[in-house]
């Protein structure tokens, strides 16, 4: 759902098993058009979520615009479970891949966009240089991964400020973790243009929550 024509609010999937996973498709279908998958293998967060080949077949999944948000060591091994989900939009970590170059240039060889995500704590110049300008978006943790509900840390303000200088706003800028109507506003402002939300936008029928995190960004 775009705001202003300028911001994206994304409803994140943060699920143990497959059944949690379509009640709330369920409740997303005709309110957004793309949603987040987050998948965690239990090594990089220290949770374990619903496995991508659990979700295989699942009708309801190609309704949306699949993002996998891969919280896992090696995300580039997960790629071709993303392909066969009909993921669009792989997004990987830079503190456990060898390589984000060819992450990126095998998630593209394999059809979807990349992304790269980054913890709280990781500098923005650990990314390799060129990346930032050619991948389709850049997820910034306001938090640790993979636990739901956490507040929303300011820190990562400064962070997406910088992000949004070095790639010219070529690039997505995605914020991730502790999104709600007080700090939806703070984020766009630095300059993010995308929201993942989880624990406020499940807080009460989505629709609503979402009207609610559109009428605090309005008021910028």
């Amino acid at each position: 759902m775009i705001l202003n024509n300028k911001v994206l609010i994304v409803p994140t999937i943060l699920v143990a098993n497959k059944a949690e996973v379509v009640v709330k498709l369920k409740q997303l279908q005709g309110v957004v058009k793309r949603v987040q998958l987050d998948i965690a293998d239990g090594r990089f967060a220290p949770v374990k979520t619903v496995e991508l080949q659990e979700l295989q077949g699942e009708a309801l999944l190609t309704t949306f615009e699949l993002e996998a948000h891969l919280m896992v060591k090696e995300p580039i091994g997960w790629l071709s479970q993303c392909k066969q989900l009909g993921v669009k939009i792989a997004v990987g970590h830079i503190e456990r891949m060898s390589s984000q170059q060819r992450f990126v240039e095998e998630a593209r060889d394999l059809g979807m966009a990349a992304g790269l995500g980054l913890n709280l704590e990781t500098d923005i110049e650990e990314v390799e240089s060129g990346l930032l300008s050619t991948v389709k978006e850049i997820v910034l943790l306001a938090n640790k991964p993979g636990y739901g509900g956490q507040s929303f840390d300011h820190q990562v303000l400064e962070k997406i400020e910088r992000v949004r200088y070095l790639t010219g706003g070529v690039a997505e800028i995605c914020v991730d973790i502790g999104i709600n109507e007080q700090t939806a506003p703070l984020a766009v402002k630095a300059g993010a243009n995308v929201l993942a939300v989880g624990s406020f936008l499940w807080q009460d029928n989505p629709k609503v929550q979402i009207d609610k995190l559109k009428e605090a960004i309005n008021e910028i």
